[in-house]
């Protein structure tokens, strides 16, 4: 596997799910925003999670949450290496 493009390769944790039909768009539905839209694609179920993926849910989340979420990794950039964490804190932040 590439370092850069991998992270996490979830059978529990399904992205698209995640960010498509739960817990970000119902965040931004509850602050009067639409859903939020990949830039690259919806990632299909068992695809890699990339940091381009976890980027555009953070930044989902942070325009509908004030005050901003703060993350363990905030300077994640597209090529980093995605870990269980950055995954986590979008679970626990879109509650």
């Amino acid at each position: 596997m590439n370092g850069t493009a991998i992270a996490l390769l979830l059978a529990s944790v399904s992205l698209p799910a995640l960010a498509a039909n739960s817990e970000v768009n119902a965040v931004r539905a509850r602050a009067g925003l639409g859903p939020m839209v990949f830039q690259d694609g919806v990632p299909a179920f068992g695809a890699f999670i990339r940091a381009s993926h976890i980027i555009n849910l953070r930044n989902a989340l942070n325009a509908a949450l004030f005050p901003n979420p703060v993350y363990a990794r905030p300077a994640l950039a597209i090529g980093d290496v995605v870990s269980a964490v950055d995954v986590q804190e979008l679970r626990n932040y879109a509650r």
